[in-house]
C-alpha cells in the first residue's frame, strides 16, 4: 500500500507544480484579486499530495487542515503556510512567497528521499 500511494501522489505532482507557479506568478504580478482562488486551490492539491504520502485518508472536507497538521510527513515550512491560509494573510506576498517557495521546495526534497526523482534529465525520444 505504501508503493501505491507514494506513486498517486508522484501522480499528482505536475498539478502541485503549475498551481504553485500560478500563485508565484501572482505574487509577481501582485494579482490581489486573483491570488486568493489560485492560492487556495494550491493548498488543497498540497493537501492530497500529503494525505497520499502520509496513507492517511481525510475524514471530512473540513478536518482536512486539522489532519494534515498531524502528519508525520511534511515539508519544514508547511505550519507557516497554513497560519498565512488561517489568518488570511496572502495579500503580504513576501511571506507568502518565501512560505510557497520553501514548502516547494521541501516537498521535493520528500519526495527525493523517499526515492521518487520529479523530473528526468533526459528526453525520451519516440
Amino acid at each position: 500500500m505504501e508503493k501505491r500511494c507514494w506513486d498517486q501522489a508522484a501522480k499528482r505532482w505536475y498539478m502541485y507544480q503549475e498551481i504553485t507557479a500560478k500563485v508565484l506568478n501572482n505574487i509577481k504580478k501582485r494579482n490581489t484579486t486573483g491570488l486568493p482562488i489560485i492560492f487556495f486551490s494550491m493548498i488543497k492539491e498540497l493537501l492530497i499530495i500529503l494525505s497520499f504520502i502520509n496513507q492517511t485518508p481525510y475524514k471530512t472536507l473540513e478536518k482536512y487542515v486539522e489532519q494534515a497538521q498531524m502528519f508525520s510527513i511534511k515539508p519544514d515550512k508547511f505550519d507557516n503556510l497554513l497560519d498565512i491560509l488561517n489568518k488570511g494573510t496572502y495579500q503580504d506576498f513576501t511571506s507568502l512567497e518565501e512560505s510557497v517557495t520553501q514548502v516547494f521546495t521541501d516537498l521535493e526534497t520528500i519526495f527525493q528521499k523517499h526515492g521518487y526523482p520529479l523530473y528526468k534529465n533526459s528526453i525520451d525520444l519516440v
